[in-house]
């Protein structure tokens, strides 16, 4: 079995790798490797895209991002539901959107996503096999999914223009100060936002 070696690694992280150790009943030596395989064992954006990308587009999402910043946006389902089941050119745009950054949405985004993906498997326009996978990687994704409770005053500040679910997006984008990246060109051209919003596709 291969071995890892670290070398210079600081006192202080040392020191409290070894009292978390001590915490399970391991030894470092025995908690360290339980870390690195939970580590390797959690895919990145960036994996879980590729893998969404299906065998005849990894060539185009595979293009590395201009930066490699983890620069954190808040995404909608309009744009993470065809990232992540669209194998065409709608799918890739969304893809090379979110690629280099970490992603946060509100939690009521898993639902959203699959109900979209449902009434598209029924009205035969998407394949039940490609949903399931797509759902796989839903689940995958390293995604912050943020409680919406804290979203509701806003979200009803916000009701003359925007559906609720619409608004909460906005509203975790105005709460963190960050992009909101979207498939949802009216929604970028909303009155009275206080983010900035970004529609691809």
């Amino acid at each position: 079995m291969p071995s890892v070696q670290i070398k210079n690694v600081p006192e202080h992280t040392h020191a409290v790798l070894r009292q978390r150790a001590a915490t399970a009943h391991q030894s470092l030596q025995e908690y360290l490797p339980t870390k690195l395989i939970q580590e390797a064992s959690t895919p990145t954006v960036e994996e879980v895209l590729d893998r969404a990308g299906g065998p005849g587009v990894k060539c185009r999402s595979r293009r590395r991002p201009r930066s490699s910043g983890r620069i954190l946006i808040v995404v909608d389902a309009s744009i993470l539901a065809p990232a992540l089941a669209d194998d065409n050119s709608d799918g890739d745009a969304a893809r090379t959107g979110l690629r280099g950054h970490a992603l946060a949405a509100p939690e009521l985004i898993d639902l959203e996503v699959a109900s979209g993906w449902q009434r598209q498997v029924m009205a035969g326009q998407l394949e039940t096999r490609r949903a399931d996978l797509a759902v796989a990687d839903l689940w995958a994704l390293p995604l912050q999914r943020i409680p919406h409770r804290q979203l509701l005053t806003r979200c009803w500040d916000l009701w003359q223009d925007l559906a609720p679910y619409d608004a909460a997006y906005v509203a975790l984008a105005e709460l963190l100060d960050v992009v909101l990246v979207t498939g949802d060109k009216r929604l970028s051209r909303s009155p009275g936002l206080r983010c900035r919003v970004q529609a691809i596709g």
